[in-house]
């Protein structure tokens, strides 16, 4: 059964998980994180991080009718496991949030590691719609110069939003694509569809299983089920994140 909105509720109320966080100064690279996400280097007159500082992350949905459920968000060093790498099998945690939006697995599996910094889920102000934002502000910590950030696309199976080891960078923009988890299969039925495109509908959000076993770009959403290609489908990219002092 999806979790999405009892996770929602339960966690509204709940103490946030919060550590330190992250950044590495006068950070002046190009990356193609995952070799989808496109990155736009800062300007190389921007002053670089102040470890003991904070940076802003803001995330916007720039897909038409694929809301975003709650944030899983991470800093860490090289050391920490990826929260994704495209080609590989999504671990428990992600499969967990891809297909019900709960991102109480991965608090579980990295609140406690020496690798990472800042840990949270970002809940309120859920779902995110097309057009919205959510900013955050993290502390830089020279031991925890990466971010990674996971969110469920919740009008679909497994799709999902995700940053995996980018540098902490004011300046930095990443135009981020969909992933499909490959752990479910795609066949776009509320029964196992968590989102508000199915509101009202009788549904226990069963995992429909048969996955395709690794995590790829999605494919987008082609009306195999009970809702419309033309009103849920979308053209990557799908989320952009812009960091800032």
């Amino acid at each position: 059964m999806k979790l999405l909105l009892n996770f929602i509720v339960l966690s509204l109320s709940a103490v946030s998980l919060a550590a330190a966080s992250a950044a590495e100064p006068g950070l002046r690279r190009r990356r193609r994180d995952q070799m989808t996400t496109v990155l736009t280097e800062p300007d190389s007159a921007d002053e670089g991080p102040v470890f003991g500082g904070k940076v802003t992350v803001k995330f916007t949905n720039e897909a038409f009718q694929q809301p975003f459920g709650p944030f899983f968000v991470l800093t860490h060093n090289t050391d920490e496991t990826p929260l994704f790498t495209v080609g590989d099998e999504a671990s428990a945690g992600l499969k967990h949030l891809a297909e019900n939006g709960d991102p109480s697995m991965l608090i579980e599996a990295y609140n406690n590691s020496a690798h990472a910094g800042y840990v949270d889920a970002i809940v309120a102000g859920v779902p995110f719609f097309g057009g919205d934002s959510l900013e955050l502000t993290v502390p830089y910590d020279e031991d925890f110069p990466y971010i990674s950030v996971v969110s469920m696309a919740i009008n679909t199976n497994d799709c999902f939003v995700g940053l995996s080891g980018v540098p902490l960078a004011p300046g930095l923009v990443v135009e981020a694509p969909g992933y499909d988890s490959g752990t479910e299969e795609n066949n776009e039925l509320c029964s196992s569809i968590p989102g508000p495109a199915c509101a009202g509908v009788s549904s226990d959000n069963e995992a429909s299983g048969n996955g395709e076993g690794f995590v790829h770009v999605h494919r987008g959403f082609f009306g195999v089920g009970d809702l419309s290609q033309s009103g849920y489908d979308w053209r990557n990219p799908m989320m952009k994140v812009e960091m800032s002092l």
